[in-house]
């Protein structure tokens, strides 16, 4: 395969930021090595989104296997989508405008023919749809999760709808073409309750009190919009008390597997600190001890499995040379 330069339209400053939140992230995971420095898995994250390079490509650029190329850019996509706004964080920065723009977009996707569900006939092309909310500027403020390019923004736009009342006035809404301009709504991003959504109602209304406040609105309000039962959220209110037990205890148990891996000079992994809990006395399931291991980020040390050769087995039978290949013919 030939390789050649090429160029990216982005600037060194972007380059330069998401090395620095590369770094960041493999001294919290405590890396030691990688095939590739910081800076040149930036640049090939970098190629993959802009350019749209394929893993083969990359891996024969970048001399790297094309499974280390997919891992390289999951990472930095990782990385990236952390820093992205939440909608209740989008909804602090829309009080303060005159007026947001709610817009649909279709990302291409590379898919075949049979992938109905992400064709979209508008573009004619396979992709995803995005929904996004930006300031009057065109600054992105916010972006939904990515639906089927076969969604039709009026299908797409209830799903990520929102309360736009700020506290002192209201945010005008403008939609693109094909988005409605609607009533307000709540957001339906997930289907179900999301937890986001019932701690967020919980703030509003501390005393459980259904009378619609100054900045936000009543739960029957809340949940009507959601399609969820009034009862769901009484229920998550009064078992507040058994989260925060149960947090608690989670806490005190990531105090003890920290000690022990501490102990073990951070050799110890996940089977060798439910073991050692185990010996303490400590009665705790070892999916829940690898749960908060990798929530936390501690990490063991893993020898690499030495590849051997095939090795002839000293008790095998050889079976009798009948037509005489084991002789040499003059």
């Amino acid at each position: 395969m030939l390789v050649y330069p090429s160029s990216i339209d982005l600037s060194s400053r972007t380059l330069r930021h998401l090395t620095r939140q590369l770094a960041a992230h493999r001294r919290e995971i405590g890396t030691r090595w990688r095939r590739l420095p910081v800076g040149r898995q930036a640049l090939l994250a970098l190629a993959h989104l802009r350019c749209g390079d394929t893993y083969a490509q990359l891996a024969a650029g970048f001399e790297i296997g094309i499974a280390t190329v997919y891992r390289y850019i999951r990472e930095a996509v990782d990385v990236l989508a952390v820093q992205a706004q939440t909608l209740a964080e989008a909804m602090t920065t829309v009080r303060t405008k005159a007026y947001v723009i709610l817009d649909g977009t279709l990302l291409p996707i590379d898919r075949i023919a049979a992938d109905t569900p992400y064709y979209s006939g508008k573009h004619k092309r396979h992709g995803m749809n995005v929904q996004v909310i930006t300031d009057p500027f065109g600054r992105l403020l916010w972006a939904s999760a990515a639906l089927p390019g076969s969604t039709h923004d009026l299908t797409a736009a209830p799903r990520t709808r929102h309360h736009r009342r700020a506290r002192n006035g209201r945010a005008e809404v403008l939609g693109g073409q094909g988005v409605p301009r609607g009533r307000p709504s709540c957001p339906r991003t997930f289907p179900g309750p999301p937890t986001q959504a019932l701690e967020a109602t919980a703030q509003q209304h501390p005393r459980q009190n259904p009378v619609p406040r100054r900045a936000g609105h009543s739960v029957a309000l809340l949940w009507r919009a959601l399609g969820v039962p009034r009862s769901t959220y009484y229920a998550y209110r009064a078992a507040a008390s058994v989260r925060r037990a149960a947090r608690r205890e989670e806490e005190r148990l990531v105090d003890e597997i920290r000690v022990l891996h501490a102990g073990s000079r951070g050799a110890y992994g996940a089977p060798r600190i439910h073991a050692a809990l185990r010996r303490a006395g400590r009665v705790v399931n070892g999916k829940k001890v690898e749960r908060l291991m990798r929530k936390h980020r501690i990490v063991g040390v893993t020898r690499r499995r030495r590849r051997g050769l095939t090795r002839q087995a000293k008790r095998a039978m050889f079976a009798a040379d009948l037509i005489g290949r084991g002789r040499c013919t003059q």
